[in-house]
């Protein structure tokens, strides 16, 4: 199932997307969430729920390109990012391919929906990109075994990881160089 946080002018919500066609879920059932958090956090009940409301009906959908992604996640998220995860990246940027993942967070304010210009800082012209998948986990998780991990993954979407690389590489934390506002699309769709 695809979901994509959606905005307008009027309204914000959450569609379900099948191909090239959208649909506000709200409009299959007036008693659905209007934001992917409450989706989230419903699990599979909710899920399911979309999907019969879903199930057979032809009416209301539109093209998916006239609803315009909003960032899927809430204020309350942390995204944790792993650095050097990719052995032909970590050579070409000179790094020796870690034994343990490189970690680091970005600040909410870094991240913007899909479709939302990416702001390159004035004080930097070098501005890069990668393409990242984003694990959106959908429940809370500590001392999770290795073969249970996949449990609590709500979900998967598409991140363009916007780094400074003069400022990422200014000292032995990437923070500063992958924290400019404004730098990092998620989505459009979960």
């Amino acid at each position: 199932m695809h979901l994509m946080a959606f905005r307008n002018a009027k309204s914000a919500g959450v569609a379900l997307v099948r191909g090239d066609q959208a649909i506000d879920i709200t409009t299959l059932d007036s008693g659905l969430p209007n934001d992917l958090d409450s989706i989230i956090a419903g699990g599979s009940a909710v899920l399911e729920s979309i999907a019969m409301a879903a199930s057979g009906t032809t009416e209301n959908w539109k093209p998916v390109s006239g609803f315009i992604p909003a960032y899927p996640l809430s204020r309350q998220h942390k995204v944790i990012c792993v650095g050097l995860n990719y052995a032909a990246h970590a050579k070409e940027g000179g790094n020796a391919i870690p034994d343990y993942p490189a970690l680091f967070m970005r600040a909410r304010e870094s991240m913007i929906a899909a479709g939302e210009a990416i702001v390159r800082p004035r004080v930097s012209f070098k501005l890069d990109y990668e393409a990242e998948l984003m694990i959106i986990i959908g429940k809370q998780a500590r001392y999770v075994k290795e073969a249970e991990a996949l449990d609590y993954v709500f979900g998967y979407s598409i991140f363009n990881d916007g780094s400074v690389r003069d400022y990422q590489r200014k000292g032995g934390q990437w923070t500063p160089g992958k924290n400019f506002d404004r730098t990092g699309p998620v989505g459009p769709v979960v």
